[in-house]
């Protein structure tokens, strides 16, 4: 195996989504095929990427921050392709909390008022309200070096020998 790449896909207002993929080199790719049945190794290497794409899940889920419990229970985790994956929301306000946003008013338009209840008790802001600047949690961003560490690790130990 060569190694690991992962990258932030999605243009502005998207949701967040990481993508995963595992690169071999032709020897790595061969001594692995040479060494396990065909069928085997594709099990083999879904097992692996399917144990990355959950720890990585759980690595973004622990450094979500939690209002409603909305955007960390949509995190999802699902493998893509024969050596890809992709850990990612569909929530529309997951890349404004993972990128920060800059201070912006709101307007009430389907109330008369804006509110918000949050402990069971109510806040009323009135018609109008400023929304201060936020630097954002980078739950993705702040993943990444970890999830490829723990992609290289339980690649090796699926596949072990074949890899070296």
């Amino acid at each position: 195996m060569v190694g690991t790449s992962c990258s932030i896909i999605g243009g502005d207002g998207s949701p967040v989504t990481l993508k995963f993929r595992v690169e071999w080199d032709a020897s790595s790719l061969a001594a692995a095929r040479k060494r396990y049945d065909p069928n085997v190794f594709g099990l083999i290497v879904r097992g692996a990427m399917g144990e990355t794409l959950q720890a990585g899940r759980s690595f973004i889920v622990e450094r979500t921050p939690v209002d409603t419990g909305k955007l960390s229970s949509s995190i999802f985790a699902r493998i893509s392709g024969a050596a890809a994956g992709v850990i990612g929301t569909t929530v529309e306000y997951a890349r404004p909390v993972e990128e920060g946003w800059s201070a912006h008013e709101v307007v009430a338009k389907n109330a008369p008022v804006l509110a918000s209840y949050k402990g069971g008790k109510v806040a009323i802001y009135g018609k109008r309200a400023m929304i201060p600047a936020h630097g954002g949690a980078h739950m993705f961003r702040d993943s990444i070096p970890r999830i490829t560490e723990t992609m290289a690790r339980v690649f090796r130990n699926h596949l072990g020998q074949a890899l070296s």
